[in-house]
């Protein structure tokens, strides 16, 4: 039992580094487009009207969904930078860390307009 549980464990350190990393991109990504819709439809409704339209309106729809997506995908950056800080090299780490930041910052920006938004349709 002991020699499988250390096989299945050396299994997945080795192959998780570069699956890992391309997921963590992935997520960044998906991310920068998801905040990029979000910012252009709610502040620049002019700007590519036709295109960010349909995308954002569906995005609001579903914002509740999206909201608790983003905040995993936010939650999954913070824990893999404070993981993996020793193994980043001096300007990865400097990278990642600014991105992540950037990333909690609209994230909490989001909510916030959002919560806003909500509030004042109510009333």
């Amino acid at each position: 039992m002991k020699k499988f549980c250390k096989l299945e464990l050396s299994f997945m350190i080795e192959s998780n580094s570069t699956t890992f990393q391309k997921l963590i991109i992935l997520v960044m990504v998906l991310l920068f487009i998801i905040d990029l819709v979000f910012i252009l439809g709610k502040f620049l409704p002019d700007v590519l009207r036709n295109q960010i339209e349909p995308i954002y309106l569906e995005l609001l729809a579903n914002k509740g969904f999206m909201i608790v997506l983003e905040f995993l995908a936010v939650l999954s950056l913070v824990i893999d930078v404070i993981n993996r800080f020793d193994v980043f090299t001096k300007t990865s780490k400097t990278i990642r860390c600014v991105l992540t930041a950037l990333f909690v910052i609209v994230f909490f920006a989001k909510v916030f307009v959002m919560y806003i938004d909500s509030a004042l349709l109510t009333s």
